[in-house]
């Protein structure tokens, strides 16, 4: 397994193969530890924590938004309550997935709508090939 950051494998193809999450570059290590220190907390309180190499959707979305230019367009929170729904509902295999976990503002990816404040208001995935649970944590 290459351990360089070019052979960064996405984490859910890691989970796949492993089970866990077996290799994060240290910026995204770095970047995954604030969010996880000033936006998780928005959803989970203070004392929230999760393992790095854990597999959990909300490590998941904290990971994909650490990485690259994924934090450059949007609000935090709503990328990485997106994400979240993402990973948590088995996007990999929806039937559209247009510009979902794209570097894009996530009000123009499929399915959200905003308000001319770019502020999510409402979730339409409906017809999608959606499996598992509505994330709690859109409601926060």
């Amino acid at each position: 397994q290459d351990m360089t950051e070019e052979g960064f494998r996405n984490v859910f193809d890691q989970c796949d193969c492993t089970g866990e999450i077996y290799f994060v570059p240290q910026d995204v290590q770095d970047m995954r530890n604030l969010i996880l220190e000033r936006v998780a907390p928005k959803f989970y309180g203070n004392n929230f924590t999760v393992p790095l190499e854990s597999c959990d959707p909300i490590n998941l979305a904290m990971i994909w938004l650490a990485s690259g230019d994924n934090r450059d367009a949007g609000e935090p929170r709503q990328r990485l309550a997106a994400a979240l729904v993402f990973f948590q509902m088995n996007g990999t295999i929806w039937d559209y997935t247009d510009e979902f976990l794209s570097e894009l503002n996530e009000c123009l990816w499929m399915g959200i709508q905003c308000n001319n404040r770019d502020t999510v208001n409402s979730l339409a995935l409906d017809t999608n090939n959606l499996f598992g649970y509505l994330p709690s944590e859109l409601g926060a």
